[in-house]
């Protein structure tokens, strides 16, 4: 079994309503606390708050935004560490942090030897990594946030978004420089996408996604398969094929449709099948 995993590990108390609201997971294993990362969700939020991209290190999560994400839960001290590691073979890296100044092992085991240096003890015959449960832990991928980059055209100009779904794809969020934030509860991320699409014809704008072409067409198998992210592009008088975008996949200004259009292409879609078309 592989283990691909990115977290802080930390002795301090970590604030978890802060935790909480930054997205990131926190497991507690004796005197340790894991807090798990995701190089999407970093950069999302390094987006939001104007964090900038800066890497101190081959290590994906050394940045500037991992700083302040320890800042933000009121951590000084914590190692950094991850793997990516299957079958016993792999690779794994880590660093130690104390107020900001940093410590890079040089040898062959370096997360044990960051988590000793840290203050991790020994239990019996294990190691440092097996003795606070990081070998329980393979990925922390169901516990993030799913974050998709959206561009929106308005006004001859392009701007750069985020949407944010939860975990469930039950609750979304979106916010982009120069247009107003958005929120909603939804039942996927079709029903999502529509009102993310509804909110920006209110204000003159289009998502420039694949959902929002013409004929894209979400059939009910596909949104229970798919939970929403999967469309059909159709063609007049022909049956949906196997043709399927991801409904937050790019598009052209030239190649997306307000909702009204859509519908009424699906309309005619559907009658072009029954010979009305």
């Amino acid at each position: 079994m592989g283990h691909h995993i990115s977290a802080i590990i930390t002795l301090q108390s970590v604030d978890r309503d802060v935790a909480d609201t930054l997205g990131l997971p926190v497991f507690v294993e004796g005197e340790a606390t894991i807090v798990g990362l995701d190089a999407g969700h970093s950069d999302a939020w390094s987006e939001r708050l104007g964090i900038p991209h800066a890497s101190y290190s081959h290590m994906i999560h050394d940045s500037a935004m991992t700083l302040e994400f320890a800042r933000r839960l009121k951590i000084t001290e914590f190692a950094l560490i991850e793997t990516d590691c299957l079958g016993g073979a792999g690779c794994q890296t880590a660093a130690l942090y104390v107020r900001e100044r940093c410590y890079r092992p040089t040898g062959a085991k370096p997360i044990n030897q960051t988590l000793a240096k840290l203050g991790i003890i020994r239990v019996g015959d294990r190691d440092e990594f097996e003795s606070i449960g990081l070998n329980k832990y393979r990925s922390f991928d169901e516990f993030f946030e799913k974050t998709f980059d959206l561009s929106v055209f308005k006004d001859g100009e392009l701007f750069s978004g985020t949407l944010r779904a939860d975990g469930a794809g039950r609750s979304f969020e979106f916010w982009s420089k120069g247009l107003p934030s958005w929120s909603c509860d939804a039942e996927d991320y079709w029903d999502a996408f529509t009102q993310l699409r509804e909110f920006l014809e209110g204000i003159d704008a289009m998502a420039l996604c694949q959902g929002a072409r013409r004929n894209a067409v979400v059939s009910g198998m596909a949104r229970s398969m798919s939970g929403g992210r999967k469309a059909y592009l159709v063609e007049m008088s022909k049956p949906a094929d196997s043709t399927l975008a991801d409904i937050f996949d790019p598009a052209e200004p030239n190649e997306v449709v307000t909702l009204a259009e859509q519908h009424r292409f699906k309309s005619e879609w559907m009658a072009s099948l029954q010979g009305g078309g």
